[in-house]
C-alpha cells in the first residue's frame, strides 16, 4: 500500500482549504450534526476511544469537549498530529492525545485497550482494508464499540465516471468497496452484532450547502483571496460532483456498527 501518496494528497494547504469548506478542525462533511448522527447510539460519555485518521481532530475535539470521552487520534501524516496537540485547550489536555502510525497498518496499543474505535469518512483511501480491521478488533475491549462512517460504491472495486472525474478533479486515491465488501471485511476480522444506516442524502445535502456557500459572491472573494480562483472553481465543482453522485447513488455514504 503506497502510503507516501495518501499522505501527499493531504499536504497543510490543501487541509486548509477542506476546513475553510467543512468547518473549524473539519476534514468531512456534515460538522456537528454529522458527528452527533453518527454516536446517536453509541455510549461516548467517559468512554477510552481510539480515532483513525482524525485529521484535523475536529471529530476529536468535539467529543471530548461534549461527552468528555477520552480519545487518542492516530493518523499517517505526522504534521497533522504535531498541529492537533499544539491546539488542545487546557480544559481539554488530559483528554486529548495525538499519535502516529510507527508501522503502518499496526496499531502502536495494547489488545483490549479501548471501549470505542471509531473512524469518519477515511478509510475509503486504503486499498487493503482487512488488516486495519483486525488492528481495531485486537485494541478493542471485550464487548467495546466500533464506529465507522465512509463512503462505498454500489459494486466493488468499481465507481461510476462521475466518481472517477472527481477524483481526476482533487487529485484523489479512492478505492471503491460496496456495501457487502465491507460488511465481509468487518465480519471477517471477528466482528459481531453488525448493523448498518445508509445517510447519503443527508451528505448530498451537506455537500450542496458547501457548493452552495462557495458560491455566495462574499465567501468566494475571500476563498479565492486565500487560495486561488482555480481552486474556486474546482472545489464549487468538485463539491456539487459529490453531491450529485450522492443523491444519484454512485457514493453511498454509510455509518457502520460493531462489536468485538
Amino acid at each position: 500500500m503506497n502510503i507516501d501518496k495518501i499522505i501527499q494528497e493531504y499536504p497543510e494547504d490543501y487541509c486548509a482549504m477542506l476546513e475553510f469548506a467543512y468547518g473549524k478542525g473539519m476534514m468531512s462533511e456534515g460538522g456537528t450534526e454529522a458527528i452527533e448522527e453518527m454516536f446517536k447510539d453509541v455510549h461516548v460519555n467517559q468512554k477510552k476511544c481510539l480515532d483513525i485518521g482524525f485529521g484535523l481532530a475536529g471529530v476529536a475535539y468535539y467529543l471530548a469537549a461534549t461527552f468528555g470521552a477520552d480519545i487518542t487520534g492516530l493518523e499517517i501524516n505526522p504534521w497533522m498530529a504535531i498541529q492537533a496537540n499544539k491546539k488542545i485547550s487546557a480544559a481539554l489536555k488530559n483528554l486529548l492525545h495525538f499519535v502516529t502510525y510507527e508501522n503502518f497498518p499496526k496499531i502502536p496499543f495494547n489488545n483490549n485497550e479501548f471501549d470505542i474505535v471509531y473512524s469518519k469518512g477515511v478509510l475509503v483511501h486504503l486499498q487493503d482494508k482487512q488488516e486495519t480491521f483486525n488492528e481495531m478488533y485486537r485494541v478493542l475491549k471485550p464487548r467495546g464499540s466500533l464506529v465507522i462512517n465512509d463512503w462505498l460504491s454500489p459494486s466493488n472495486n468499481l465507481w461510476s465516471d462521475g466518481v472517477k472525474k472527481l477524483c481526476e478533479t482533487e487529485d484523489l486515491t479512492l478505492f471503491a468497496t460496496s456495501e457487502q465488501g465491507y460488511l465481509t471485511l468487518i465480519e471477517r476480522a471477528g466482528f459481531q452484532n453488525i448493523r448498518t444506516k445508509n445517510v447519503s442524502m443527508q451528505y448530498s445535502n451537506y455537500n450542496f450547502q458547501i457548493a452552495e456557500k462557495l458560491r455566495d459572491k462574499k465567501i468566494a472573494n475571500v476563498f479565492q483571496k486565500k487560495f486561488s480562483k482555480k481552486l474556486w472553481r474546482d472545489s464549487v465543482e468538485g463539491y456539487q460532483l459529490i453531491s450529485d453522485a450522492m443523491k444519484n447513488n454512485e457514493i453511498i455514504v454509510m455509518n457502520m456498527y460493531a462489536e468485538k
